[in-house]
């Protein structure tokens, strides 16, 4: 199964979301959480604005995005999500920004038990 690689869209809204952050932190004194992009588009988690709200185009995009914030006594910090699913479950990679943040290459995490869908 070879490892996926991230789209040109992907690319361009990992720098959006740089500027996008910056701008929700300095107005809101933390960063911004989008939900995963193909489920975003009518739901509404707690304060959490959609993509659209935000301004952020998924137009092109191959993959889903994901956006988790972090707070913590090390202060703040976030974790953008690639994910590309797979028949037999998905592969993720994340590139943390700040605090308590995550980063990390392409990973693969099955849905299957004993070759079984979950």
């Amino acid at each position: 199964m070879p490892i996926p690689t991230l789209s040109v869209a992907s690319v361009n809204i990992k720098s959006v979301i740089d500027i996008v952050q910056q701008d929700f932190f300095s107005k809101n004194g933390r960063y911004w959480q989008g939900k995963r992009t193909r489920t975003d588009d009518e739901v509404k988690v707690s304060d959490c604005t959609s993509w659209k709200e935000e301004g952020i185009d998924l137009s092109g995009l191959e993959e889903d995005i994901e956006v988790y914030v972090h707070h913590g006594p090390e202060g703040h910090g976030y974790t953008i999500y690639s994910i590309k699913p797979d028949k037999d479950g998905e592969w993720r990679k994340a590139e943390g920004f700040g605090a308590h943040s995550r980063t990390f290459d392409w990973t693969f995490t099955s849905n299957l038990i004993d070759g079984t869908p979950r």
